[in-house]
C-alpha cells in the first residue's frame, strides 16, 4: 500500500507566503530584537542545524533582520518500498512548524528526493520570509552533511588615490526672485482713490433762451474711487428775440444757472468716461425793447438733466472735461410784451455741453 503523498517543492510559493504572514504579525507587536530562532531534527547523513543556519545567512548576504521568528523543522525518511512497487520519487519530507512572535502557528510539509534538497528548500523559505529583496537566488540549493563553508575573506581594500585639493567654489548666486510690474508704477501717474477737483468751465445751451446762449462759470467736484459728485455754476450774459410781425420789438434774456450732479466714472484706458444725473436750476431775466414802456421782468428756471461726460488726465493735476446732455425744463415761463405779443418761452428739451479745465488734487 502507497502512503499519502506530500505536497513537493512546488508548494515554496505558498509556504513562503504562510510564514510571511505569520512572521509579519510580529514585527509591529514588540519592538523586540530581530531574531531566527531554528530547530532542525533530522536523520544521521542529513545536513545539520547550523549548516541550514548558514545558508539562510547566505541567501540574505548576513543574519536574518526584521522579523522575529521560531521554526522548526522535523526531517522523516519513508520506509522502503515492496520489491515489487516502483521506487519512490521522493521519499524525503520535512514536517516545517512556524510561531510568530505574536503566537500564530502554522504546519506545513515537503517533500523531495533527498534530505540535502529539503534543507536546502527550507533555509530558502525562511529567507524569503525574512528579506524577499534580498534573496537573489530563487532556486534552492541542495546542502551536504559537512560543515558549513566558511565565509571568504572580504578582498582588502586598495588605498584610496590622493585627491587633489579642490579649487574654491565661488558663492552661488541665490536668483532673487521678480519683482511683478504693476500697471500704474510711477506715484505721479497711479490713480488716487479720492481727488478734489475744480475747474473754470465755459458752457452752451440751446433751447432755455431765444437762441443758443454761450456761458461762463465755474465748477468744483469730489471723486471717491469711481463715484463722482459735482456742482457748476454758469452765466449766460444775454440773448435777444423779436416779434415776427413786429422786428423792431423783442426782449432781451439772461440766464443765471446752478446745477448738482452725480455719476459713474469708467476708466477706459488713457480717458475717464461715465454718466452723469443732476438737477439745474436758475433764474432767467427778461427786459423788453422797442416799444413805449418795454419793461422787464423774470421767472425761475427748474430742469433735470442727463449728460454723458468725457475727461482725459495729463499727469495727477489736470484733466480737461468735456460733457454733452440733455435737459427737459419743469417750469417754462412765457415772457410777453404787453399789448404786443409772448416775446419768448422756453423750448420743452434743452441741449447742453460744457468744456472745462480741470486741477485736481489728490487725497
Amino acid at each position: 500500500m502507497r502512503r499519502n503523498r506530500a505536497p513537493s517543492l512546488g508548494v515554496l510559493g505558498v509556504l513562503g507566503t504562510l510564514l510571511g504572514a505569520a512572521a509579519g504579525g510580529s514585527a509591529a507587536a514588540q519592538p523586540a530584537p530581530p531574531d531566527l530562532e531554528l530547530g532542525w531534527r533530522a536523520p544521521e547523513g542529513c545536513p545539520s542545524e547550523e549548516r541550514v543556519r548558514a545558508e539562510v545567512e547566505r541567501l540574505l548576504g548576513g543574519p536574518p533582520r526584521g522579523k522575529r521568528l521560531r521554526v522548526t523543522g522535523t526531517v522523516h525518511r519513508l520506509p522502503e518500498a515492496a520489491a515489487d512497487a516502483p521506487p519512490e520519487p521522493e521519499p524525503w519530507y520535512v514536517v516545517l512548524q512556524t510561531t510568530a512572535e505574536s503566537g500564530a502557528q502554522g504546519e506545513r510539509t515537503l517533500r523531495a528526493g533527498s534530505c540535502g534538497a529539503l534543507a536546502g528548500a527550507t533555509a530558502l523559505i525562511v529567507a524569503l520570509t525574512f528579506d524577499p529583496d534580498a534573496v537573489t537566488e530563487i532556486v534552492p540549493t541542495v546542502l551536504d552533511a559537512g560543515p558549513a563553508p566558511a565565509p571568504a575573506p572580504a578582498p582588502t581594500p586598495a588605498p584610496p588615490a590622493p585627491v587633489p585639493p579642490a579649487p574654491p567654489v565661488p558663492a552661488p548666486l541665490v536668483p532673487r526672485a521678480p519683482i511683478p510690474l504693476l500697471p500704474w508704477t510711477d506715484p505721479d501717474e497711479a490713480p488716487a482713490l479720492r481727488v478734489l477737483g475744480a475747474a473754470l468751465l465755459g458752457a452752451g445751451e440751446v433751447g432755455a433762451l431765444p437762441a443758443a446762449a454761450l456761458a461762463v462759470g465755474g465748477a468744483v467736484s469730489f471723486r471717491f474711487e469711481w463715484f463722482r459728485i459735482g456742482a457748476s455754476a454758469a452765466y449766460y450774459p444775454g440773448a435777444s428775440a423779436t416779434l415776427a410781425e413786429r422786428p423792431s420789438a423783442g426782449g432781451t434774456f439772461r440766464l443765471l444757472a446752478v446745477d448738482v450732479a452725480a455719476g459713474y466714472v469708467a476708466a477706459l484706458g488713457p480717458v475717464e468716461l461715465g454718466p452723469d444725473l443732476g438737477i439745474e436750476a436758475g433764474h432767467t431775466w427778461a427786459e423788453g425793447f422797442g416799444v413805449r414802456s418795454p419793461g422787464q421782468g423774470g421767472a425761475s428756471w427748474v430742469a433735470p438733466f442727463g449728460d454723458l461726460a468725457l475727461a482725459v488726465p495729463i499727469g495727477r493735476y489736470f484733466a480737461p472735461r468735456m460733457t454733452l446732455g440733455l435737459a427737459v425744463p419743469v417750469t417754462r415761463a412765457t415772457f410777453v410784451l404787453a399789448n404786443v405779443g409772448a416775446v419768448h418761452r422756453a423750448g420743452p428739451v434743452v441741449g447742453r455741453l460744457s468744456l472745462a479745465l480741470e486741477g485736481r488734487l489728490p487725497l
